[in-house]
Protein backbone atom coordinates (compact mmCIF):
# COMPACT_ATOMS: atom_id res chain seq x y z
CA UNK A 1 0.00 0.00 0.00
CA UNK A 2 2.76 2.40 1.30
CA UNK A 3 4.36 1.66 -2.35
CA UNK A 4 1.02 2.26 -3.94
CA UNK A 5 1.10 5.52 -2.87
CA UNK A 6 4.86 6.37 -3.56
CA UNK A 7 5.11 5.24 -6.68
CA UNK A 8 1.42 7.87 -7.49
CA UNK A 9 2.79 10.89 -5.66
CA UNK A 10 6.18 10.59 -7.44
CA UNK A 11 4.47 10.41 -10.72
CA UNK A 12 1.21 12.87 -10.07
CA UNK A 13 2.63 14.84 -7.24
CA UNK A 14 -0.69 14.55 -5.40
CA UNK A 15 -2.84 11.52 -4.16
CA UNK A 16 -5.95 13.84 -3.25
CA UNK A 17 -8.97 12.37 -4.39
CA UNK A 18 -10.41 15.65 -5.93
CA UNK A 19 -7.66 15.21 -8.81
CA UNK A 20 -8.56 12.19 -10.25
CA UNK A 21 -8.71 13.27 -14.03
CA UNK A 22 -7.23 11.14 -16.12
CA UNK A 23 -6.77 7.46 -16.54
CA UNK A 24 -3.85 7.09 -14.69
CA UNK A 25 -4.47 8.63 -11.79
CA UNK A 26 -7.99 6.63 -11.35
CA UNK A 27 -5.32 3.51 -11.37
CA UNK A 28 -3.36 4.12 -8.82
CA UNK A 29 -6.54 5.02 -6.53
CA UNK A 30 -8.15 2.04 -7.49
CA UNK A 31 -4.53 0.35 -6.08
CA UNK A 32 -4.68 2.09 -3.63
CA UNK A 33 -8.44 1.06 -2.81
CA UNK A 34 -7.58 -2.46 -3.29
CA UNK A 35 -4.76 -2.54 -0.81
CA UNK A 36 -6.42 -0.48 1.91
CA UNK A 37 -9.69 -3.51 1.71
CA UNK A 38 -7.36 -6.14 1.77
CA UNK A 39 -4.88 -4.81 4.12
CA UNK A 40 -7.49 -3.09 6.00
CA UNK A 41 -9.55 -6.19 6.70
CA UNK A 42 -7.01 -8.75 7.45
CA UNK A 43 -5.63 -5.42 10.23
CA UNK A 44 -8.61 -5.82 11.79
CA UNK A 45 -8.82 -9.40 12.29
CA UNK A 46 -5.21 -9.59 13.31
CA UNK A 47 -6.06 -7.00 16.13
CA UNK A 48 -9.70 -8.50 17.55
CA UNK A 49 -8.20 -12.37 16.86
CA UNK A 50 -4.92 -13.04 17.03
CA UNK A 51 -3.84 -9.87 19.24
CA UNK A 52 -6.54 -10.73 21.13
CA UNK A 53 -8.36 -7.03 21.45
CA UNK A 54 -11.29 -8.86 20.84
CA UNK A 55 -14.20 -7.65 18.21
CA UNK A 56 -16.01 -4.45 21.03
CA UNK A 57 -12.42 -3.51 22.06
CA UNK A 58 -11.44 -3.14 18.11
CA UNK A 59 -14.66 -1.95 17.23
CA UNK A 60 -13.95 0.83 20.03
CA UNK A 61 -10.01 1.11 19.48
CA UNK A 62 -10.56 1.77 15.57
CA UNK A 63 -13.19 3.75 16.36
CA UNK A 64 -10.87 6.18 18.21
CA UNK A 65 -8.24 6.30 15.63
CA UNK A 66 -10.71 7.73 13.36
CA UNK A 67 -12.22 9.95 15.59
CA UNK A 68 -8.07 11.14 16.35
CA UNK A 69 -7.70 11.71 12.67
CA UNK A 70 -11.25 13.83 12.89
CA UNK A 71 -9.65 16.31 15.30
CA UNK A 72 -6.86 16.42 13.47
CA UNK A 73 -8.21 17.26 9.94
CA UNK A 74 -10.67 19.64 12.25
CA UNK A 75 -6.85 21.30 13.77
CA UNK A 76 -5.93 22.07 10.14
CA UNK A 77 -4.10 18.70 9.58
CA UNK A 78 -3.06 17.94 5.59
CA UNK A 79 -6.75 16.96 4.32
CA UNK A 80 -5.28 14.64 1.86
CA UNK A 81 -3.40 12.62 4.59
CA UNK A 82 -6.34 12.87 6.90
CA UNK A 83 -8.47 11.53 4.43
CA UNK A 84 -6.40 8.65 3.40
CA UNK A 85 -5.57 7.72 6.90
CA UNK A 86 -9.49 7.59 7.94
CA UNK A 87 -10.34 5.99 4.80
CA UNK A 88 -7.87 3.20 5.68
CA UNK A 89 -9.29 2.80 9.08
CA UNK A 90 -12.54 2.58 8.37
CA UNK A 91 -11.53 -1.52 6.74
CA UNK A 92 -10.53 -2.73 10.48
CA UNK A 93 -13.51 -1.16 11.82
CA UNK A 94 -15.77 -2.78 9.48
CA UNK A 95 -14.25 -6.15 9.41
CA UNK A 96 -14.19 -5.43 13.66
CA UNK A 97 -17.52 -4.42 13.56
CA UNK A 98 -18.96 -7.46 10.97
CA UNK A 99 -17.43 -9.50 13.46
CA UNK A 100 -18.71 -8.49 16.58
CA UNK A 101 -22.17 -8.01 14.97
CA UNK A 102 -21.76 -11.47 13.15
CA UNK A 103 -19.70 -14.15 14.83
CA UNK A 104 -21.34 -16.26 17.74
CA UNK A 105 -21.33 -15.03 21.50
CA UNK A 106 -19.19 -18.14 21.99
CA UNK A 107 -16.52 -16.68 20.27
CA UNK A 108 -17.26 -12.89 21.74
CA UNK A 109 -20.13 -11.81 18.78
CA UNK A 110 -23.79 -10.63 19.49
CA UNK A 111 -24.49 -14.04 17.58
CA UNK A 112 -26.71 -11.63 14.56
CA UNK A 113 -25.44 -13.94 12.09
CA UNK A 114 -24.15 -13.31 8.47
CA UNK A 115 -27.08 -12.74 7.25
CA UNK A 116 -29.13 -10.36 8.95
CA UNK A 117 -25.61 -8.43 9.76
CA UNK A 118 -25.08 -8.00 6.16
CA UNK A 119 -29.08 -6.79 5.98
CA UNK A 120 -28.50 -4.28 8.90
CA UNK A 121 -25.23 -2.60 6.87
CA UNK A 122 -27.06 -2.70 3.79
CA UNK A 123 -30.19 -0.80 5.55
CA UNK A 124 -27.36 1.38 6.60
CA UNK A 125 -25.91 2.01 3.33
CA UNK A 126 -28.98 2.74 1.77
CA UNK A 127 -30.32 5.41 4.13
CA UNK A 128 -27.22 7.01 4.48
CA UNK A 129 -26.97 7.38 0.53
CA UNK A 130 -30.43 8.60 -0.15
CA UNK A 131 -29.97 10.99 2.62
CA UNK A 132 -26.88 12.20 1.67
CA UNK A 133 -27.91 12.55 -2.40
CA UNK A 134 -31.78 14.52 -0.91
CA UNK A 135 -29.34 16.57 1.57
CA UNK A 136 -27.20 17.45 -1.96
CA UNK A 137 -30.18 18.19 -4.00
CA UNK A 138 -31.80 20.60 -1.60
CA UNK A 139 -28.07 22.28 -1.37
CA UNK A 140 -27.93 22.60 -4.79
CA UNK A 141 -31.71 24.01 -5.93
CA UNK A 142 -32.35 27.19 -6.02
CA UNK A 143 -34.87 28.76 -3.92
CA UNK A 144 -38.59 28.41 -5.04
CA UNK A 145 -39.62 31.70 -3.83
CA UNK A 146 -42.50 29.54 -2.14
CA UNK A 147 -41.63 31.00 1.80
CA UNK A 148 -42.01 34.35 0.50
CA UNK A 149 -45.36 35.96 0.06
CA UNK A 150 -47.20 36.30 -2.76
CA UNK A 151 -48.77 39.95 -4.14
Amino acid sequence: MLATFAIWYRRERTLSINTIVTRRRELFYWAAILCTFALGTAAGDLATEALGLGFKLGVVVFGAMIATVTVAYYLCANSVLCFWLAYIQTRPLGASLGDLLSQSREYGGLGLGSVYTSFGFLTLIIFLVAFLSLEQDQAQSPSTGLDTPQR
